[in-house]
C-alpha cells in the first residue's frame, strides 16, 4: 500500500515557490514538474513522519488526519509543507542557514504535536485534552490504597 500523502504538488508550490521546488526536485538540467520521484518521495516521507508522531500518542486517528486533509487544514499541510522542502534541501547536501532555521522551527512543532501542546485545530476527540481521573474517598479506603500522612490525618475509613 502506498503512503497517504497529505499534500499535493499543487499545495506544496503554493506554500513555496514553484521554481525553487522544482530546481530542488531535480536531477538533471530539466527542472522537476511535480511527477519525478524526488518529489514524490520527498511529500511522501515528510507526509510519513508527520503521521507517526501525530498517531504516536493517539491524539489523531488516521481517519481524523484524513478528515483533516479532506477538509483542507493548512496547519497539518503546512507543517507537511515545511518538512517536505527541508527533506529536499538535504538530498542536495549542506542545508543553508535560513532552511537549518525551518528545520529547527519544524522540529520544534514535532516535538509540540508529540507533548500536545500543537494541535491541528480540530473537534477530533481527545486531541491534546489531559485525561483525568479522580477516585473518591471511599473507593480509595476499598482499594486499601495509603494517603501520604504527612499531609492528611489518620484515615479512619479503610475496610479491614
Amino acid at each position: 500500500m502506498a503512503q497517504l500523502t497529505y499534500i499535493t504538488y499543487a499545495e506544496l508550490i503554493e506554500a513555496f515557490d514553484e521554481n525553487l521546488v522544482r530546481r530542488l526536485g531535480s536531477d538533471g538540467t530539466t527542472p522537476d514538474d511535480g511527477t519525478g520521484a524526488p518529489i514524490l518521495n520527498a511529500i511522501e516521507r515528510a507526509s510519513a513522519d508527520v503521521e507517526a508522531v501525530a498517531i504516536k500518542g493517539g491524539r489523531y486517528s488516521l481517519t481524523e488526519l484524513t478528515a483533516l486533509q479532506t477538509a483542507d487544514n493548512w496547519a497539518l499541510k503546512g507543517l507537511v509543507c515545511s518538512l517536505t522542502l527541508v527533506k529536499l534541501y538535504e538530498r542536495r547536501g549542506p542545508i543553508p542557514d535560513d532552511i537549518k532555521r525551518l528545520a529547527d522551527e519544524v522540529e520544534k512543532k514535532l516535538k509540540q504535536l508529540d507533548d500536545g501542546y500543537y494541535i491541528f485545530g480540530t473537534d477530533a476527540q481527545g486531541a491534546g485534552r489531559v485525561g483525568i481521573e479522580v477516585i473518591d474517598v471511599y473507593t480509595r479506603g476499598n482499594l486499601n490504597m495509603v494517603s501520604d500522612s504527612r499531609y492528611f490525618p489518620r484515615r479512619t475509613d479503610r475496610t479491614y
